[in-house]
């Protein structure tokens, strides 16, 4: 039994947008996020059970923050690597002759 495996490299690359768009997504959240942080500012106050909760948060905060930035970065260089790999199997297709195939999306 013969088994082959076809792509529709333009329908692969299109889908692959979708991830430029859960990047923008996230810039977006870590943004908003960012905002809401500052308009609270230091809300914990200053007394000794402020002071703890303040050395425990800050930094996870900005941490938090940092990490959103490079899931997006992430994210979006999932886009390029569906492109690739659409790129790739129409190589791969064109090579074995079955290039056409794949064009007509059958």
């Amino acid at each position: 039994m013969t088994r082959e495996l076809r792509v529709e490299r333009d329908a692969l690359k299109q889908a692959g947008g979708g991830f430029e768009d859960g990047a923008r997504d996230l810039r977006q959240a870590q943004s908003r996020l960012d905002a809401a942080l500052q308009a609270e500012g230091k809300c914990w106050g200053a007394d000794e059970t402020g002071k703890a909760f303040e050395q425990d948060y800050l930094q996870n905060a900005q941490d938090v923050l940092k990490l959103l930035i490079t899931v997006s970065e992430n994210v979006e260089k999932m886009k390029d690597g569906v492109a690739r790999m659409a790129g790739t199997f129409g190589d791969a297709e064109d090579a074995s002759g079955g290039g056409n195939r794949g064009r007509r999306g059958r």
